[in-house]
C-alpha cells in the first residue's frame, strides 16, 4: 500500500513538473513578444497624440454605423491600448452622447472585435497568421457585423430605448510610470498563474480521456468550421477566456506536434473574431450593450463566417496557404 502511495505521489509530482514547465515556456514566448509592444504603446501615448489622430480617421466610419462620431476617439483608444480605455472615455462623456441600447451594443461589438491591435496581431503572427490577414478579418468582421446590427435594430425598431450606464470609473487610478509598471507586474503574474492552471487542466483532461468526450461533443461545431478535433478544446478555452489564453495553450499543443498548421490558422482566425465571450461580454453590458448583439449575433455570425472561410481555404493547397496567409511560425502536425 505504501509503495502504491509513493508511486502515485511520484507520478503526481512528475505531472505537476511537466505541466508547469510547458506553461512557463508558453508564458515566456508570449511575454517576450507582447510586453515590448505594450511598452512601446505606453511610450507612444506619452509623446504622440495617436488616439486623437486615429479617432479622427474612425469618426466617419462610426457615423456610417449609426453611432455618434465622437465615439471614434473611444474606439481608437480601445484599438491602441485595451477595451477598458475606450469604455472609460464613453463613461466620461455618457450624458452628452445619449446612446440608445442599439448604439451601445454596436459600439460594444466594434470594441470587442478590434482592440489592443498591436498586441493581438503579434500573438496571431506567433501562431502563424500574417498581420494583414488578422487586420482584414477583424476590421472587416467588425464593420460587417456593425452594419448588420444597425440595419436589424433600425428595421425592427428594437433597442431604441436609452442605454443605461452601470460602470463608475475609478477616480484614484495611478497614471504614473510606477503605477503602470505595478499594474503590469500584477497582470502578468495573474496571467502566468492562470496559464499554469489551464495547462494542468488540459493535461488532466487528456490523461483521464475526457478529451475524447469533449471532442465528440464539439465535433459538429469543429466540422462546421473544418477544424480538426485536436484543436477543439483549445478553441473553447479561447472562445470563453480570450485570445491570449487560447494562444498559450495552442503554443503548448504546437510544441507537441498535436495541431496542424492549417488547424492552427483556422483556430487563430476564429479566436480573432470571437473570443472572451465571458468577461468581455459582461464588460460591454456595463455600458448598456445587449446580449443579442455582443454575444448571440457575434458568436453565430463568427461560426457562420468561419464555415464559409474554411471552405474557401480548402480551394488552396497547404503550400499556397502558407505562402499567402501564414508566417514562418506556422508549423505543426500533419493534418489528419
Amino acid at each position: 500500500m505504501t509503495g502504491k502511495i509513493g508511486d502515485w505521489a511520484r507520478r503526481g509530482w512528475q505531472f505537476l513538473q511537466s505541466g508547469v514547465r510547458e506553461a512557463l515556456a508558453a508564458f515566456w514566448v508570449i511575454f517576450k513578444i507582447t510586453f515590448p509592444i505594450i511598452l512601446a504603446v505606453r511610450v507612444a501615448e506619452e509623446f504622440f497624440p495617436l488616439v486623437s489622430a486615429l479617432g479622427g480617421v474612425l469618426e466617419p466610419l462610426t457615423r456610417l454605423l449609426g453611432l455618434p462620431g465622437e465615439l471614434g476617439v473611444a474606439w481608437a483608444a480601445a484599438i491602441l491600448v485595451q477595451p477598458l480605455s475606450g469604455f472609460a472615455i464613453v463613461a466620461e462623456r455618457w450624458n452628452e452622447l445619449e446612446l440608445t441600447v442599439a448604439q451601445a451594443t454596436i459600439f460594444g461589438v466594434l470594441i470587442l472585435e478590434v482592440h489592443a491591435i498591436f498586441v493581438e496581431v503579434r500573438i496571431a503572427q506567433l501562431l502563424g497568421s500574417r498581420a494583414w490577414v488578422t487586420c482584414v478579418l477583424r476590421f472587416g468582421f467588425a464593420i460587417g457585423l456593425g452594419l448588420l446590427l444597425n440595419w436589424l435594430y433600425g428595421f425592427s425598431a428594437a433597442m431604441q430605448e436609452p442605454a443605461r450606464l452601470h460602470f463608475i470609473a475609478p477616480q484614484d487610478v495611478d497614471a504614473s510610470w510606477s503605477g503602470w509598471l505595478l499594474f503590469q507586474a500584477q497582470s502578468w503574474l495573474v496571467f502566468g498563474a492562470i496559464i499554469v492552471g489551464l495547462t494542468l487542466l488540459m493535461k488532466a483532461i487528456r490523461a483521464w480521456h475526457v478529451e475524447k468526450l469533449l471532442s465528440f461533443l464539439l465535433r459538429p461545431f469543429m466540422s462546421l468550421m473544418k477544424i480538426h478535433r485536436s484543436a477543439g478544446t483549445v478553441s473553447i478555452v479561447g472562445l470563453i477566456l480570450g485570445l491570449t489564453f487560447g494562444a498559450a495553450l495552442l503554443l503548448t499543443e504546437k510544441s507537441k506536434g498535436l495541431v496542424s498548421a492549417r488547424d492552427m490558422f483556422l483556430t487563430v482566425s476564429l479566436l480573432g473574431i470571437c473570443h472572451s465571450l465571458l468577461d468581455d461580454t459582461l464588460l460591454t453590458m456595463l455600458f448598456g450593450a445587449h446580449l443579442s448583439g455582443v454575444l448571440a449575433a457575434r458568436l453565430l455570425c463568427a461560426l457562420a463566417f468561419m464555415a464559409v472561410f474554411a471552405r474557401l481555404l480548402q480551394l488552396l493547397s497547404d503550400a499556397q496557404l502558407r505562402r499567402w496567409f501564414m508566417t514562418r511560425h506556422a508549423s505543426g502536425a500533419t493534418a489528419a
